[in-house]
Formats: C-alpha cells, sequence, structure tokens
C-alpha cells in the first residue's frame, strides 16, 4: 500500500477543499522596486467608468459614450417603467406624475449627453 498517496488523500479531506494536494509549491517572491520589462509594457489602466457596458448606460445617471447606446439606455428604461406601471398598476394620476418624472430624468441624461460627450459631433459623423 503506498503511503504516500494515502497520507495525501487523508490531509486533503481533513482540509476539506478536496481539490488541491496538501504539498503546495513556494511562490516566488518578487521586487516591487524596479517593474519587469512586461510589466512596464502594459498600457495604463483606463477609468473604471470609461466603458461601463449596457447595465451601467441603463442604470447609470451619467450619459453613455456614445449616442447610439443612450437612445438604447432610454428605449430599455421607457420598456422597464412601462413593465412595472402594468405590473402594479397605479392610479392613472400616479402613472402620469411617475412618467413625467422618468422623462424630466431622461431628458437631462440626453441633455448633459449632448453638452459633455459629443453626441451632436456624433451626429454629423464627426466622432
Amino acid at each position: 500500500m503506498n503511503t504516500t498517496k494515502m497520507s495525501l488523500t487523508t490531509s486533503t479531506r481533513a482540509r476539506g477543499s478536496g481539490c488541491t494536494p496538501a504539498t503546495s509549491t513556494p511562490t516566488p517572491a518578487t521586487s516591487t522596486a524596479t517593474p519587469t520589462a512586461r510589466e512596464s509594457t502594459r498600457p495604463a489602466r483606463t477609468s473604471p467608468t470609461a466603458d461601463r457596458g449596457v447595465l451601467g448606460d441603463v442604470m447609470g445617471f451619467r450619459p453613455s459614450a456614445t449616442l447610439g447606446r443612450e437612445v438604447f439606455a432610454i428605449a430599455i428604461n421607457i420598456v422597464i417603467v412601462l413593465a412595472v406601471a402594468i405590473a402594479v398598476q397605479p392610479p392613472v394620476l400616479a402613472c402620469v406624475v411617475g412618467g413625467v418624472i422618468v422623462a424630466v430624468i431622461l431628458a437631462a441624461r440626453l441633455a448633459a449627453g449632448f453638452a459633455t460627450e459629443g453626441y451632436a459631433e456624433q451626429l454629423k459623423g464627426g466622432r
């Protein structure tokens, strides 16, 4: 009987993982003083909000990076509001007030996009 295999199996079960053997490989020590050639050629990280994705465009308060994404986000927001209104069936006055509030927020986002993201240039084909 192989006692090495048995001890690895026993110690693995004792730890509860079941995936790794009981032996570990030492990790090499890395120096933080000077970057290696590979590290120095990496591009700088961009801002986490530079491309926040579709979900961030739909749920965010800031305008999207492009006009097309902003129009898509507005359409999805309208669909979500309509789905909630159909599911909840509030009084007509509440639907009108809620619709106006959502319309003002979406219009403000679109206006901010024209002011800050250059949507007008995109319409002209500039960007």
